[in-house]
């Protein structure tokens, strides 16, 4: 149902927040506004009206239900957030190349994940590791992204896969040089030149949780 009346500035930045999430979600995917329409299970004029701003257009509860499902976020951060936000999900290191097989299928609904204010990638990941060089053992949570590039960037962090004489491990490092034939990053708190290594993902973000005394 449209309403002609003039909206307040915070209604005004609800509906551009919701134009917004639909726009990046449009962009992300490389489809159109039919597609996501159908996909989406909402007609397709609403929200045509919604993202164009046609006569200040209020969309009803149902569409905004129907959206945030597909968006895979909740209706409150529909309304909230001016870019679309992600909750990325909190997998096992065991299971990182499983995930990443999976395709692009999202793992909907928001149990054991991070939320992110802004999206990260189809493929985001999330991993939780015990840091043990602060002053107590802190768990972390770094948010992830696989690495779509082959090149390599001083001081930023990545998750290596690395030989370790008899096995592979998974290592969080930021990288310190990069040489003709190895890169240096921090194993088990110490600083060793690699030669031997995969690049398995980007790190975008480390969150620390609390740690009481």
């Amino acid at each position: 149902m449209g309403l002609k009346n003039n909206l307040n500035n915070e209604n005004l930045e609800v509906l551009n927040n919701i134009s917004n999430c639909i726009n990046d979600k449009l962009a992300i995917l490389n489809i159109k506004l039919s597609e996501l329409a159908r996909d989406a299970d909402v007609d397709y004029f609403s929200l045509r009206k919604l993202i164009n701003h046609e006569e200040n257009y209020m969309p009803n509860l149902r569409i905004l239900i129907k959206l945030s499902e597909y968006l895979n976020i909740q209706v409150g951060d529909l309304l909230k957030y001016n870019s679309l936000p992600q909750y990325v999900p909190i997998i096992d290191q065991e299971d990182i190349y499983t995930y990443l097989k999976a395709g692009a299928t999202l793992l909907h609904g928001f149990k054991n994940k991070v939320f992110s204010e802004k999206f990260i990638h189809e493929k985001s990941f999330a991993i939780k590791e015990i840091n043990n060089e602060l002053l107590l053992p802190t768990e972390i949570i770094y948010i992830c992204y696989p690495n779509p590039y082959k090149k390599i960037l001083i001081n930023q962090v990545y998750l290596f896969e690395i030989d370790d004489e008899k096995e592979k491990l998974l290592v969080f490092s930021r990288v310190y040089k990069i040489n003709s034939n190895n890169i240096e990053i921090v194993v088990h708190n110490k600083h060793e030149c690699i030669t031997k290594y995969n690049v398995i993902a980007i790190v975008v973000s480390m969150q620390a949780c609390e740690t009481f005394i």
